[in-house]
């Protein structure tokens, strides 16, 4: 009897937050050759754990785009498919706010075609891999890889270079049956995703998950490594990516590199609020990431000056993903970019 009450009572409160307030369910599950990917098809919205931040619509494709159909085959217009994390997916904005949606506006949709394949908590590896087995089928004339300059810079461990090429290690072992069950649960139950992004609030109940194993921390800590360490994986993140290019240019396709700066990068101000490591050149990944671009022929937009020149708001003061305003600028200059 008690287990039917609390049956009934799960169902009254799941009616509740599906009908009257949807949460932020999982849109991604297992890939065994770059980890996750999106589930075709998926509909559902993602708001602010803060409220007032933000509540966008999220709708993923039939192929597992954050973006509208479009087929493998090409027309006569240009194509340009844009790699990354969160921040090109469009983590806290509509798609159309995106910087995708915005340059692929300027240029004309009569002339080109921008296509969003990014996903939260891809880096450079990852995106690599879904453009080996999914995004090459596009065919495109560019690639423009946006890197995130906190924690896209980490340890490569789904390829591997030998003499300067790209070889893959999957496929990769299938989660473990806890993980599989979290992620089961955060796809399917409101109600789950509820309680769980409320522990999230409380730094203590946060830390208890962490330790059980029930949660992953949302933000890697992008600056406190030994710089050491630090120099070795922003050295293999190099090589990865140039072997990426010559693959690229095999196929005539060029790649373009877009490097987003953290909230700590573009704010001084918001550097006393988050740990780092005491004398960590926290610019030095931009730095070696453009001259690498200098020497491969690369074209390369840092955005860290621009963002320091502006007065706008261009992160979400707790969330710390792009404001609109942060994709309107990014689109502007990219626009210049691809204009000269």
């Amino acid at each position: 009897m008690l287990i039917i009450v609390f049956l009934a009572g799960f169902l009254i409160i799941e009616a509740y937050f599906r009908l009257l307030n949807p949460q932020n369910t999982e849109e991604s599950v297992f890939n065994e050759w770059y980890a996750w990917e999106h589930i075709p098809g998926y509909k559902g919205t993602f708001k602010s754990l803060y409220p007032g931040e933000f509540n966008t619509a999220i709708r993923i494709n039939s192929r597992g785009l954050r973006d509208h159909e479009y087929n493998y085959w090409r027309n006569s217009k240009r194509r340009v498919v844009v790699l990354g994390d969160s921040y090109a997916n469009g983590h806290g904005v509509e798609l159309e706010e995106t910087f995708s949606k915005v340059l692929e506006d300027m240029i004309g949709k009569d002339n080109i075609e921008i296509i969003n394949a990014g996903h939260k908590g891809y880096g450079p590896q990852e995106e690599i891999m879904y453009y080996r087995h999914e995004i090459s089928n596009y065919q495109p004339d560019i690639v423009l890889m946006a890197i995130f300059m906190g924690n896209d810079i980490h340890d490569v461990t789904l390829l591997n270079i030998s003499d300067g090429k790209l070889v893959e290690n999957g496929p990769l072992p299938k989660p473990g049956l806890q993980m599989r069950l979290r992620r089961w649960m955060a796809r399917k139950s409101h109600t789950y995703v509820f309680v769980l992004e409320t522990f999230i609030k409380n730094d203590a109940l946060r830390d208890l998950l962490i330790r059980w194993g029930f949660f992953m921390p949302r933000w890697s800590p992008y600056f406190t490594k030994d710089p050491g360490a630090y120099q070795e994986d922003l050295d293999e993140t190099i090589r990865l990516i140039r072997a990426f290019n010559q693959e690229l240019e095999q196929d005539n396709t060029k790649l373009m590199i877009l490097l987003i700066p953290t909230v700590e990068q573009a704010y001084e101000a918001k550097q006393e609020m988050f740990e780092m490591t005491e004398g960590f050149d926290i610019n030095l990944g931009n730095e070696e990431m453009m001259r690498f671009c200098e020497e491969e022929g690369l074209e390369c937009l840092d955005l860290l000056s621009y963002f320091h020149e502006s007065e706008q708001e261009l992160y979400y003061e707790h969330d710390r993903h792009f404001t609109a305003l942060a994709h309107d600028l990014t689109a502007r200059l990219l626009y210049q970019e691809l204009l000269s």
